[in-house]
């Protein structure tokens, strides 16, 4: 629920919950970042009877070109890590061929040589 609305921390930096209210864990919500306004984590409810905890965090958050990456994505249920999505060699601001978007051109155009 958006109406729900509060402040806390995130890995030593204050954060804005939206969608619980203080305490709350299990309520689906998403964490921002205060001072740079990107997305930290989220939070919902997870299985057939919605008992489970599924988590999302975006971390280790990286200046890249105009905004923000986050290098590391882990997917967690109940506190236990399922996934772990690392990014390297990052880059901002790359040209890419417009047949990248054209789908009679997915199986001849690649976006890296």
């Amino acid at each position: 629920m958006i109406s729900q609305f509060h402040e806390d921390t995130w890995q030593g930096r204050p954060v804005y919950v939206v969608g619980a209210k203080a305490g709350d864990l299990h309520a689906p919500q998403f964490w921002i970042d205060q001072q740079n306004l990107y997305f930290v984590r989220m939070l919902r409810p997870a299985g057939k009877d919605g008992t489970q905890l599924q988590e999302t965090q975006f971390n280790k958050y990286q200046k890249l070109g105009g905004g923000w990456m986050a290098p590391e994505v882990v997917f967690m249920i109940d506190g236990k890590v399922l996934t772990t999505e690392k990014y390297s060699d990052m880059h901002a601001d790359v040209e890419l061929d417009p047949k990248l978007f054209d789908p009679q051109f997915w199986t001849t155009v690649h976006w890296k040589e």
